[in-house]
């Protein structure tokens, strides 16, 4: 136990530091993490050729590990410290990926159907590790980040996670393009993440406490605890809002990047391209929609920034190979004003929240929203295959997606109407990483720069520091 004041503070500033280098070491696994994105999404439909029925099953695969943690976190939580649940699978996910980048290239690209199988339990491993890291991460960082240091601290972690994610994307850009339809630049991305997370690790064990570390107890009420916040009128209607919205937005994402390459002649560089315009104009426009959203309200802004963002998904019905380029315009608008609706909504939720019961209302929101994300790839992806081999205009049936998905989306306001905004402060202690599903929904939409973002935001307020 660090008992002096002067250690205690070098400690401190030793962990921050590490949290930084850490996070960024992490940070091309982070995003090779979601297969929604588009490096991943290229490896499986245009390299190995995966039908869109078993892409929408990889798909929903990571939000399926984030709707189960409701029933199996309370058995796990008893017997694992955050820093153990966070560290311990983080190995054995590491060990999942290091096998895939050394046996990628012996992956059969002619049977289809094997390499279904053999990315289907991958990523069904990787994604229920990554969900018991999040959680083990969300709760061990609060221990040896202090409150009144959170607000700035995560701001600038941000920052630099922001810097790391358009150098991986460079890379990403001039690997792509330099082996186009071949399989070395996915195997040299994978191994470069492998590398780095590898380093992020063991970071994240030089972490030292300065106070004890207990195990967590037990939560005897947790179904009790589930059953009073569904009872609470304003957050049935938050998680039918978030649950309506997470459906719609799994269902265009990912199959707007296939309709990319498939259609639109879209090259796996260009799309890393339009990735980057995204992510710097999130990282841009963050901060200014952090400060609106404390201003004018959360419904207001959510409301404000998803039109405009989602009445370019119409757009998508019209594009052809010769007008793709209109892609840059909507990435740039869709980066710039999708941080609104996170921000908005991710407050939203704890002004909704019955007081005294945040981890379940948090957990039973995620749980909630995730499954909504997970059905809906798997019932479009199915779909989409079952319409492609009949006598069909198959980009016809994708245009169509475009408009119903997009009209869905923005038909989600209706609901939101009806979410009462009561007047209240996001508790800082419960910030870190409520939104870990709408961040995976956003990564599918093509928004990379919220993949690895805490929605932490510096205060000049006095309670930040109680």
């Amino acid at each position: 136990m660090i008992k002096k004041p002067h250690d205690r503070s070098r400690v401190i500033q030793r962990n921050l530091a590490i949290g930084i280098g850490e996070g960024v070491m992490a940070t091309p696994w982070v995003f090779l993490s979601m297969p929604g994105g588009f490096i991943v999404a290229a490896l499986l439909t245009q390299y190995f050729s995966l039908g869109t029925a078993v892409f929408g099953l990889i798909v929903a695969l990571p939000a399926l590990a984030n709707a189960l943690q409701i029933l199996y976190l309370p058995w796990v939580r008893p017997f694992l410290s955050p820093r153990d649940m966070a560290l311990g699978p983080a190995w054995l996910n590491l060990g999942l990926w290091v096998m895939l980048a050394v046996s990628l290239p012996l992956l059969p690209t002619e049977s289809s159907e094997d390499a279904a199988n053999i990315f289907i339990i991958f990523f069904l491993l990787v994604s229920f590790c990554s969900s018991l890291i999040a959680v083990g991460w969300t709760t061990w960082v609060q221990s040896w980040v202090p409150s009144s240091l959170r607000g700035k601290y995560f701001g600038r972690r941000n920052l630099f996670i922001q810097t790391a994610t358009v150098c991986f994307l460079l890379l990403a850009m001039v690997l792509l393009d330099a082996g186009e339809g071949q399989v070395w630049p996915f195997q040299a991305l994978i191994l470069v993440a492998v590398v780095m997370r590898f380093i992020s690790i063991l970071w994240q064990h030089r972490i030292v406490l300065p106070r004890g570390e207990t195990k967590p107890s037990p939560n005897i009420s947790w179904t009790k605890d589930l059953f009073a916040v569904w009872q609470h009128r304003p957050f049935r209607l938050f998680i039918f809002f978030m649950a309506w919205i997470a459906f719609w937005m799994n269902s265009f994402g990912p199959f707007a990047i296939v309709y990319a390459f498939d259609f639109l002649e879209f090259t796996k560089g260009q799309f890393a391209r339009i990735s980057i315009v995204a992510t710097l104009a999130g990282a841009c426009m963050m901060p200014l929609w952090g400060r609106w959203v404390d201003r004018y309200g959360c419904t207001r802004m959510i409301a404000l920034s998803l039109v405009p963002w989602w009445l370019t998904g119409y757009v998508w019905a019209f594009l052809t190979p010769a007008t793709a380029w209109i892609l840059y315009l909507m990435f740039l608008v869709g980066g710039a004003l999708s941080g609104g609706f996170l921000i908005g909504v991710f407050n939203l939720l704890y002004k909704v929240l019955p007081q005294g019961r945040t981890t379940a209302g948090i957990s039973l929101n995620m749980a909630l929203s995730s499954a909504a994300a997970a059905v809906a790839p798997v019932m479009v992806g199915t779909a989409l295959a079952v319409l492609q081999q009949k006598a069909v205009d198959y980009q016809l049936v994708y245009r169509a997606l475009f408009v119903i998905s997009t009209t869905m989306v923005l038909l989600s306001l209706i609901a939101l109407r009806r979410v009462p905004e009561t007047v209240g402060r996001v508790p800082e202690r419960f910030r870190l990483g409520a939104m870990r599903a709408i961040r995976a929904n956003m990564m599918a939409v093509g928004l990379a720069f919220v993949t690895n973002t805490n929605l932490m935001r510096r205060r000049k307020h006095k309670e930040d520091e109680d």
